[in-house]
């Protein structure tokens, strides 16, 4: 699934899939956006109103778009 939209840089991470994965080759990196954020050894999920209070609009809206999209699809 692909969402388009701007969000704020610190929720873009690099994941590979295993197709992605060549032994001896180059590997594609691919960009992700996860509503996280690091806290100590682990890592936060936040949600749309946490988003917000933290400032972060683009990627609250980007979520809540997601959320509706996962809505319809289930």
């Amino acid at each position: 699934m692909e969402i388009e939209g701007n969000v704020e840089a610190d929720f873009i991470y690099a994941t590979l899939l295993s197709e992605d994965i060549v032994p001896f080759g180059n590997v594609k990196l691919r960009p992700v956006v996860l509503p996280i954020r690091p806290f100590s050894s682990s890592y936060e999920l936040l949600d749309v109103d946490a988003l917000r209070k933290g400032g972060y609009v683009c990627m609250a809206d980007w979520l809540e778009r997601a959320q509706r999209f996962w809505a319809r699809a289930v």
